[in-house]
């Protein structure tokens, strides 16, 4: 049985930060007199950063500041032209978020505009491909079968651990659409197996997953959930089941509906039958390891304490060619 590592505890320093200048009646900062030397309320970074392409269409942009005197700051999206998106920002200590209603086109070019007591700069993206609209129809997605690539996914849940749990997503997970048009798309989810050619077919001893019928007017973006699905892992000829509530997997097809892009996958992973994969047998064994490293486990939906919510981001689907799931009980 492999020997499972544990990953370092992070830790974090935080600098004691200057105070900022002082505020005027209106609650912008009072320039009077400030040089670039005495002027503290800067733009740190930003994600994305200047020069960055393939930009997902439904990311919202990060920018982060030196200090906490939010009112010093100004920041706004607009394209090449000058036209500005009707944005705010939505600050969380010295990371703020830049908000608006809808999404960012696809294949498009946008600048990030930072105004602060130092300086007015600008960041500019480009947008992926990914949002534009399908060059197929709907109908021809039907009985196509992608494969999920979560072990190259961005595991950002449970944190700290999350570079842990996701060595036991490695059961391939398949993705088949049912049924769609303009307005509906039905999916079903299924375990797969990998033969020694690398070759990905349908698990046919397990039963598959099947999503309720789900909007899709906002093609080629594609939001589906389930109550409960369950994985499995195999270590060592020991195998276990990982069950998931609540699990929601979220992408965008690309044009020609051969991959998606910018899939997060979400859900509470109940974590009670890997102690077997740990050398102990006790459904709290992960649990006692997570809390080592302050991320408590939560209530199951049985009411158990043996659950961590997790998330990967940046989740790819491939399609699989000539695979078409059927649906098992």
């Amino acid at each position: 049985m492999r020997t499972v590592f544990l990953v370092a505890a992070l830790v974090a320093c935080k600098k004691e930060e200057p105070p900022p200048d002082r505020l005027t009646d209106t609650g912008w900062f009072d320039t009077t007199g400030t040089t670039t030397a005495d002027c503290n309320d800067r733009f740190v970074t930003t994600v994305p950063t200047n020069g960055t392409r393939g930009w997902y269409w439904r990311d919202r942009p990060v920018v982060y500041a030196q200090t906490e005197n939010h009112a010093a700051y100004r920041v706004w999206l607009q394209d090449t032209d000058g036209n500005r998106l009707d944005t705010s920002v939505t600050w969380d200590g010295l990371a703020g978020t830049v908000e608006w209603d809808g999404w960012l086109a696809a294949n498009t070019t946008y600048e990030l505009v930072l105004d602060d007591c130092a300086t007015t700069s600008t960041v500019t993206f480009d947008t992926s491909e990914l949002g534009a609209p399908l060059s197929i129809t709907a109908n021809e997605l039907v009985g196509n079968t992608y494969l999920l690539d979560l072990v190259d996914a961005n595991w950002v849940e449970p944190a700290t651990l999350a570079p842990l749990v996701y060595v036991y997503f490695t059961t391939p997970v398949l993705l088949g659409v049912q049924y769609a048009d303009t307005t509906r798309i039905d999916l079903v989810g299924a375990p797969g197996i990998v033969d020694q050619f690398g070759v990905v077919t349908q698990d046919n001893g397990a039963a598959t997953w099947d999503f309720p019928l789900s909007d899709f007017t906002d093609s080629p973006f594609l939001d589906a959930r389930v109550a409960q699905l369950v994985l499995q892992y195999t270590d060592g000829g020991v195998t276990v089941d990982i069950p998931v509530e609540n699990y929601v997997f979220q992408a965008t097809f690309e044009p020609d509906g051969r991959t998606l892009g910018g899939g997060v996958l979400s859900g509470r992973g109940d974590t009670r039958y890997l102690g077997a994969l740990l050398g102990d047998d006790s459904p709290d064994a992960m649990c006692v390891l997570a809390d080592s490293l302050e991320v408590p486990c939560l209530p199951c939906a049985d009411g158990q304490p043996y659950c961590l919510d997790i998330r990967a981001e940046d989740v790819r689907g491939t399609l699989v060619e000539g695979l078409r799931l059927v649906e098992r009980g």
